[in-house]
């Protein structure tokens, strides 16, 4: 089967680590993959790990927010490639609206519908897509439930992300460098200000490692010079989040929204107990008790106390810790790419 990848561009993020996982385990079970990227943008552990898996990648030279000359650019590709199905990322949904192909495409929904695409592309593409029959993909329950009340009347399927589980998730507790682990963008819908805060009340005399960057670092770094937050590591964008996943001993995740966050399957491949909000996204992967404790959104207070109870009792770190093994496990990349070729298959064959 020829099967096209289509995303924005390949950054940093959740959606293209899905895409590039997708493409590459597609290829590994002999399916022919093209993986386009609308704007040059590429990060060089994706190109590396693309070529590596014979992965043919492609770029549509996008210059601007609405650069025409890019769905022209794509319209070649797609007469010349001839591909069986074509799987869209993010707003690359509607420059392949633009493209007009004629095989059956689809889409995989990251976020929120209303968020996932702008609601004027989704105006705009509103006919084509009852009329193309395009097929949606929810990466969480969540997204799924709200796919059905955004584009009612197409078919939704629900596939939730998988991570490369290859990691060991066995190394002692006592050899780890820091207590507490963050890893995302600095946004301020990830609400790391309540976890520092959480962090001060109830462990000040634990460390915390907060990996990556964004908007929100000035303050953050402001606030901890301000409330007197000790202990606290900014590490910044690195290109090795696994290595500080490794040596650390809990994951937090304080978001007001997530769709199917990959960062979590990323610290269970580690073995790592995880604390984060009681929200849909979050519970994809987290069950409380099980893997995890769960904290009502906002309540700094309740999630302080969850972070120190998981450090302080140790039967219950063993336990919380082999779950998130299990569960990343259990979401592995291979079931993600068995469900999506499974779809396709079905689609290529009319069903």
């Amino acid at each position: 089967m020829k099967i096209c990848v289509l995303i924005s561009s390949l950054d940093y993020g959740g959606s293209s680590q899905v895409a590039v996982d997708l493409a590459c385990g597609l290829t590994q079970k002999g399916h022919n993959v093209t993986l386009i990227s609308l704007w040059d943008i590429k990060a060089n552990k994706y190109v590396e790990c693309l070529k590596a898996r014979g992965v043919d990648i492609q770029t549509c030279s996008k210059k601007n927010a609405l650069d025409f000359l890019c769905y022209k650019r794509l319209k070649k590709i797609f007469k010349k490639e001839k591909f069986d199905i074509i799987n869209t990322h993010l707003t690359s949904l509607f420059y392949c609206y633009l493209a007009k192909p004629t095989q059956t495409v689809v889409h995989t929904i990251h976020s929120i519908p209303t968020l996932d695409i702008p609601k004027i592309y989704r105006f705009l593409m509103k006919r084509w897509i009852k009329k193309h029959k395009v097929i949606f993909v929810g990466c969480s329950n969540s997204i799924f439930l709200e796919g059905q009340k955004c584009y009612k009347g197409q078919r939704i399927e629900l596939i939730t992300n998988g991570y490369d589980c290859n990691a060991d998730g066995s190394k002692p507790i006592e050899n780890k460098e820091y207590d507490f682990v963050y890893a995302g963008r600095l946004v301020k819908m990830k609400n790391i200000n309540e976890l520092l805060l959480a962090f001060k009340q109830y462990c000040s005399n634990k460390k915390i490692c907060i990996v990556g960057d964004g908007p929100e670092r000035p303050q953050l770094e402001s606030l901890c010079k301000n409330e007197k937050i000790n202990n606290v590591s900014f590490v910044g964008f690195t290109d090795d989040v696994n290595a500080y996943l490794a040596k650390s001993k809990v994951f937090c995740l304080f978001s007001d929204f997530e769709g199917g966050p990959i960062c979590l399957l990323e610290a269970m491949n580690y073995g790592l107990p995880v604390v984060c909000s009681n929200i849909e996204g979050n519970k994809t992967y987290t069950i409380d008790g099980v893997n995890g404790l769960l904290f009502e959104l906002h309540k700094i207070d309740d999630a302080g106390k969850k972070m120190s109870l998981i450090l302080n009792n140790k039967d219950l770190y063993s336990k919380l810790s082999k779950g998130s093994l299990k569960t990343a496990k259990d979401n592995s990349v291979d079931n993600m790419v068995n469900r999506y070729e499974s779809l396709f298959m079905r689609l290529k064959n009319g069903n």
